[in-house]
């Protein structure tokens, strides 16, 4: 066998055979949206880079709200207990009978399962 590939195949093939494709961009162009906002952060990121830190003014932060701690927070939700609590209708009610349905067996019960 020679390495050459048999040309006379390419050659002799009938393209009209072939059906027509229409071919899809799998990779679009960016938006407009998308190159403003790649702008901005490169924008951003250069006024960044000329900063000069020893030109910046010191702040003060102000702390406003501090967290509960956990006895804070159990006096807020025993309040809010007692509230809903003491405020609730017992008049508006209804009637309910409770029955058991799964009874303890009697003495006389074990007794038997122990026999067998």
């Amino acid at each position: 066998m020679s390495d050459k590939p048999d040309v006379s195949e390419v050659t002799s093939f009938d393209s009209s055979k072939l059906k027509h494709v229409e071919t899809e961009e799998k990779n679009p162009l960016p938006t407009e949206d998308t190159i403003n906002l790649e702008k901005a952060a490169e924008r951003s990121s250069k006024i960044l880079e000329g900063l000069d830190p020893s030109k910046l003014k010191h702040a003060e932060t102000n702390v406003k709200g501090m967290k509960p701690d956990a006895e804070d927070m159990h006096q807020d939700r025993a309040a809010l207990t007692a509230a809903a609590v003491s405020g609730f209708d017992k008049s508006k009610l209804k009637h309910a009978e409770t029955t058991e349905k799964n009874t303890l067996p009697t003495k006389e019960q074990i007794a038997e399962e122990k026999q067998n």
